[in-house]
């Protein structure tokens, strides 16, 4: 493919009809993962969520060794042979199947380390899905490479569905942790039929012919930058298990898994789609930075606006999602919105060592900042929840600002211009937030959380349409969004016709 071809205006559209049906997949996942919280939270307590919590934390780093980066690795590659991509699926699916009886095997030493038998089944449980996902990242990567968004998001909602409904079906039967164990292993395995289903390939037999030094080169480096993360981002989890138990870090991940909820369903997604067309720009700088531009303005805008509104009203809405008796959840709630903030506001940043093909630089990236952001864990870890959320926000912000200055060094991205992209909606909607809430706070309206939810969101509209009206950037801002979604809208209607 040329520079040429790669900048041409059906790429455009193919990213926006991408972006499309994957922001509809993504909304329509959001929805389930919301009901999940608000069904499950009424069935469970805090321990049955800590005590999962204490096994993904750990055994989480077998699914980053589990893919290797090797499907990124794939779909990034400017050619594919079918027997590469074959070679590949039985690498993947190898490592699944090897982590996987690793995994049973540490399941009594992890029992060990937490003090609590109950780990060993669970973990031997969750391991499978290693096995599972290793066989349906190729497959994954398949679609994406061939921008076919449409059908990835198809087998995310479908998977989500079904694992929801299975585990609430669990939870009304038998009320105790193991209808999550349940709703993830349905994911797993209803994730892996429906893209085996979409892609319609079968993998030829192994080949040790078969060359991948390219792409292991590709995918050990950022396989390597992703365990660095995984382990930093997840120490909180760990840290607070050994130290508080399992009812204290249960009330931390229902936190942490409410704050998690946008950017979760916005980051592979948005990812997905940022990745393949970033990488056909990559030799034209301009139509590059436009790019990057434009889908990080997509992705801040609408994640900060949740994250911003969710956290100044987070007394109102903690009660209505999670119900009676999950209080404690509200003030670790707030801290993290503004770790999810920095997160979000570093995406393209990543994109950006992705597309180029610089996950050596991404490795060197996280050996160089994680440290100073475990440290600001353990040092927030010895002051509770709270304390290991405000560790967790400040070792973000910093991987933030870092990544802005790194990419525009290693890569020349527009560094300057990325950060003034995310700082915008974040002092909009900031202010538009926890102004209405101090304002709406004066008037007693404690006992009508719904009424004050919706009064606030009016407010925090208006207040952002006057932002609109008195703010030239900001104003950009939004009409480009209204430009994005339009071209959304028309691409599905030829592509319907």
């Amino acid at each position: 493919m040329t520079a040429r071809d790669a900048a041409s205006p059906s790429l455009g559209g193919q990213a926006a009809r991408g972006a499309g049906s994957t922001m509809l997949g993504q909304v329509i996942r959001i929805a389930l993962q919301l009901l999940s919280v608000v069904v499950l939270a009424r069935f469970l307590d805090p321990r049955d969520y800590g005590i999962v919590a204490m096994v993904t934390a750990v055994i989480g780093i077998a699914d980053v060794v589990r893919d290797f980066g090797l499907s990124s690795a794939a779909v990034q590659a400017a050619s594919l042979s079918k027997a590469e991509r074959d070679q590949l699926f039985w690498t993947n699916t190898g490592l699944g199947a090897l982590l996987t009886g690793l995994c049973c095997l540490c399941a009594p030493l992890l029992a060990a380390l937490y003090g609590d038998q109950s780990i060993v089944a669970v973990t031997i449980a969750l391991s499978g899905t290693f096995l599972v996902n290793g066989m349906a990242s190729q497959y994954r990567a398949s679609l994406m490479r061939s921008l076919q968004f449409g059908r990835v998001a198809t087998a995310d909602v479908l998977a989500a569905a079904v694992g929801l409904a299975a585990a609430v079906v669990y939870a009304i039967l038998s009320p105790t942790y193991w209808a999550i164990v349940v709703q993830q292993t349905s994911v797993a395995v209803v994730g892996l039929l429906v893209v085996v289903g979409f892609a319609r390939w079968l993998p030829g037999r192994p080949r040790k012919a078969v060359p991948l030094r390219r792409f292991y080169r590709y995918g050990g480096n950022l396989s390597a930058a992703q365990l660095m993360v995984y382990l930093t981002s997840n120490l909180d989890s760990v840290l607070l298990g050994v130290m508080a138990g399992p009812t204290v870090l249960g009330q931390y991940n229902r936190a942490f898994q409410l704050f998690m909820l946008p950017l979760r369903q916005i980051s592979a997604p948005a990812t997905r789609v940022a990745l393949p067309v970033l990488s056909r720009l990559q030799h034209d700088a301009k139509r590059f930075d436009e790019f990057l531009l434009r889908g990080q303005a997509v992705v801040v805008h609408v994640v900060v606006f949740a994250l911003m509104f969710a956290g100044a009203f987070a007394d109102s809405l903690i009660p209505l999602v999670l119900g009676p008796g999950w209080e404690g959840v509200i003030p670790i709630f707030q801290i993290l919105t503004f770790a999810g903030i920095a997160q979000v506001a570093g995406y393209a940043s990543y994109w950006v060592f992705l597309a180029r093909g610089l996950t050596g630089s991404n490795l060197r990236f996280s050996l160089a900042t994680r440290p100073f952001f475990i440290a600001a864990i353990v040092v927030g870890s010895f002051y509770g929840a709270a304390g290991t959320a405000v560790g967790v926000a400040a070792g973000t912000a910093l991987a933030w600002v870092a990544g802005l200055a790194w990419v525009s060094r290693v890569a020349e991205a527009p560094g300057i211009q990325m950060f003034i992209n995310a700082a915008r909606p974040v002092l909009v909607y900031g202010v538009a937030s926890y102004g209405a809430s101090w304002a709406i706070r004066q008037y007693d309206l404690s006992s009508a959380p719904v009424g004050v939810t919706g009064i606030g969101l009016v407010a925090v509209l208006a207040m952002a349409c006057m932002a609109y009206f008195s703010w030239p950037g900001f104003r950009r801002d939004v009409r480009g969004l209204a430009q994005v979604v339009s071209l959304m809208k028309s691409r599905g209607r030829l592509s319907g016709s």
